[in-house]
C-alpha cells in the first residue's frame, strides 16, 4: 500500500505467502499430534492386551485342592508339576483339573446323602446280610498324575466299585455272630481290606464304620434272647460275687472283732498281773516292814514273846475301821452286831468281862518291862 490510498500488488503477495507458510506450520502440527495420539493408543492397547493375557493365565486352587495344568487348544495334561493352593501363572488356554487334598467320604447305604446304596450279601453261614458301611479316602498327592492316566477326573466312581467288591468278599468271610460280637474286630479287618484296594488306585483309606449290619428278624430275635440269658447269667454270677465278698467281709471283721477281744483280754491279764503283782509285792514289803518294826520294838524293850504277842494285838486294833478301845470305864456298853443294833442284855455280861481280861493280862505282861525301861 503507497501513500495516497494507491495500491500495490506485492503486499498482497507477501500476505499470500504468510498465509500459506501460517498452513504449513499448523498442518506440521496437527500431523505430529496425530502421531502421538496413534502410538498412544497402540501404547494402551497393548498394555490391556498384556493384562488381559496375564488374567486368562492366571489359575487359583484353594487351600483344599490339588491342581494339574490342562491346555484347552492341544487337550494335553501337564502331569509334570502338581499345583496346590493359591495362584499360579499356567498360561493362556489353560486351566486346572482341581483334586481334593483333603479326606474325602464315600458311603453305602438308604440315606438321601448317600454315595451309594447299602450293600447287600450273605454271610459265612448264608444269612441274608445288608451293610450300610461308610469310608474315607485321601489321594496320594505324588500319584496324582497317575490317578488321572488311570481314571481321568472320575476317581470317586472308581472308588465306589473297587470298595464295593471288596467289602462284598469280606462280608461273606464272617459269621453272623461275629457281626454280633466282634463288630470292632469285622471293622478293622475291613478297613485293611478295602486300604490295601484303594492302595493301587493311589489314595489311602484313612477309615471305615460299619454304620447299619441288618440280619433277619427271627435270627436277630434270637440273638437278643440268647444275650438277655447271658446278661441274666452273668448278673447271676454277679450277685452270687457280692454275696461271697459279703461273706468274706464279714468274716473279715469278725476276725478283726476277735483280735480286738484277745488283745484286751490279754491287756486286761496283764494288767491284773502286774496288778497283783504290785500289790503282793507292797504287801510283802509291808510285813517285811511290820516285822522289822516289832523286832526293832522287841529288842529296844526288851519284850517277851507273850509280851510282842500282846503288842501286836494291841497293835492290830489300830489297824480296824471304827474301832474303838474301852479299859476302865464305868457302865460301859459295848454294842455289837448287825446294822448298828444293841446287842441283848445277856450277852453283854459275857462279852465285857473277857475283853476285860484279855486287856489286863496284856497290859499286866507289859506293865513291869515298861517300868522298867
Amino acid at each position: 500500500m503507497q501513500e495516497g490510498g494507491a495500491f500495490d500488488i506485492r503486499d498482497v503477495t507477501q500476505a499470500n505467502q504468510g498465509r500459506q507458510r501460517g498452513g504449513r506450520i499448523i498442518d506440521r502440527i496437527t500431523g505430529d499430534s496425530r502421531v502421538a495420539a496413534g502410538v498412544c493408543g497402540l501404547g494402551c492397547t497393548a498394555v490391556l492386551v498384556i493384562l488381559v493375557v496375564i488374567f486368562i493365565s492366571l489359575g487359583s486352587l484353594k487351600p483344599t485342592e490339588y491342581g494339574l495344568r490342562y491346555n484347552r487348544i492341544t487337550k494335553q495334561v501337564d502331569t509334570d508339576y502338581i499345583y496346590h493352593s493359591g495362584r499360579h501363572l499356567i498360561g493362556p488356554f489353560s486351566s486346572l483339573l482341581k483334586f481334593p487334598a483333603t479326606v474325602q467320604n464315600l458311603e453305602f447305604s438308604n440315606r438321601t446323602s448317600a454315595t451309594a446304596q447299602a450293600l447287600s450279601t450273605r454271610t459265612a453261614e448264608g444269612l441274608g446280610l445288608t451293610l450300610h458301611v461308610a469310608f474315607q479316602y485321601h489321594l496320594i498327592k505324588d500319584n496324582i498324575p497317575a490317578l488321572y492316566k488311570l481314571a481321568n477326573i472320575n476317581y470317586e466312581s472308581l472308588y465306589l466299585k473297587v470298595a464295593r467288591d471288596i467289602l462284598l468278599k469280606a462280608a461273606a468271610q464272617f459269621s453272623a455272630p461275629q457281626y454280633w460280637i466282634e463288630r470292632p474286630e469285622v471293622g478293622e479287618k475291613m478297613l485293611h481290606y478295602v486300604n490295601d484296594g484303594l492302595q493301587s488306585s493311589h489314595a489311602h483309606c484313612t477309615g471305615l464304620q460299619l454304620l447299619v449290619i441288618d440280619l433277619p428278624d427271627t435270627y436277630e430275635e434270637s440273638i437278643v434272647a440268647t444275650q438277655v440269658q447271658k446278661q441274666g447269667i452273668k448278673t447271676r454270677e454277679n450277685e452270687q460275687l457280692a454275696a461271697l465278698i459279703r461273706a468274706q467281709i464279714d468274716v473279715m471283721i469278725a476276725g478283726y472283732q476277735n483280735n480286738i477281744t484277745v488283745t484286751l483280754s490279754g491287756a486286761r491279764a496283764d494288767a491284773t498281773v502286774v496288778t497283783k503283782s504290785a500289790e503282793a509285792e507292797a504287801s510283802q514289803m509291808k510285813l517285811d516292814a511290820e516285822n522289822f518294826a516289832f523286832e526293832e520294838v522287841q529288842k529296844n524293850l526288851g519284850l517277851s514273846p507273850v509280851a510282842l504277842v500282846g503288842y501286836q494285838r494291841s497293835f492290830a486294833y489300830q489297824s480296824i475301821p471304827n474301832a474303838t478301845m474301852l479299859f476302865g470305864v464305868p457302865n460301859a456298853v459295848a454294842v455289837v452286831g448287825a446294822h448298828g443294833l444293841p446287842a441283848t442284855p445277856a450277852a453283854i455280861p459275857a462279852q465285857v468281862p473277857a475283853c476285860a481280861a484279855t486287856l489286863a493280862h496284856s497290859v499286866a505282861d507289859m506293865a513291869p518291862h515298861t517300868h522298867m525301861a
